[in-house]
């Protein structure tokens, strides 16, 4: 039983970045970084260790591509800020390739290939006054949740709704695709209600919105 519950771990593992993996390409808005992570095989817990090492990659890249926002070294208290924000590293990931896995007695090292959505680590960075606001930009991120996709059709319609531009998007990410739910991250102009606004307007399938705010929309599809 144990060996059938590590393998389907491990297929999880190497699942989880096609998830994840939004149709976009590396362009102006992206920078790409390979990067390893290490973990502690715990009570022989491959697949913890795994997805520890994963992340801690995940987190090299974001601080990478922070780097190259600042000209020195930060002082001690912006420097928190920064390894806070990087520690939310699958924000701003828009894709990642594991590379290669290599383990040395009880230290694991997990390779990637991750491709960072810089506007949105832009707007955090902004957010915790890291960087000073872009003057003229107007453009923001924000996080829409969407629960209760009866189909894959009704995904699929929806998102093209999304993508069509209306409301002020600008650019949708997905970040999350589970059964029956998706969260996407969102570039606008204008508010979060601009955009629950003429989703209200334009889509053919009915919802309740269960919360708006500056940097997040939760809608509940209805059946």
């Amino acid at each position: 039983m144990k060996t059938v519950r590590l393998a389907l771990s491990l297929c999880l593992v190497l699942f989880l970045p096609l998830v994840m993996q939004p149709a976009e390409s590396e362009g102006a808005d992206t920078f790409s970084a390979e990067t390893e992570g290490a973990a502690v095989v715990k009570d022989t817990n491959i697949a913890g260790a795994q997805e520890e090492a994963l992340h801690a990659a995940l987190v090299r890249a974001v601080e990478e591509a922070a780097a190259a926002w600042f000209a020195s070294p930060l002082p001690p208290d912006k420097a928190e800020k920064l390894a806070k924000i990087a520690g939310r590293a699958e924000s701003f990931v828009e894709t990642y390739r594991i590379d290669g896995e290599t383990r040395d007695e009880n230290l694991l090292f997990v390779r990637v290939r991750a491709v960072v959505h810089l506007p949105s680590l832009r707007a955090e960075l902004e957010k915790a006054e890291l960087l000073p606001r872009a003057e003229g930009e107007g453009r923001r991120t924000v996080a829409l949740v969407v629960r209760g996709f009866g189909t894959y059709g009704d995904y699929t319609g929806f998102r093209d709704l999304l993508q069509a531009g209306r409301g002020g998007v600008e650019r949708v990410v997905t970040r999350r695709l589970e059964w029956g739910a998706v969260r996407w991250d969102v570039d606008i102009r204008g508010t979060a209600e601009d955009v629950v606004k003429a989703l209200e307007r334009t889509s053919k399938l009915s919802f309740h919105v269960k919360r708006v705010g500056p940097d997040i929309v939760e809608l509940q599809i209805i059946k």
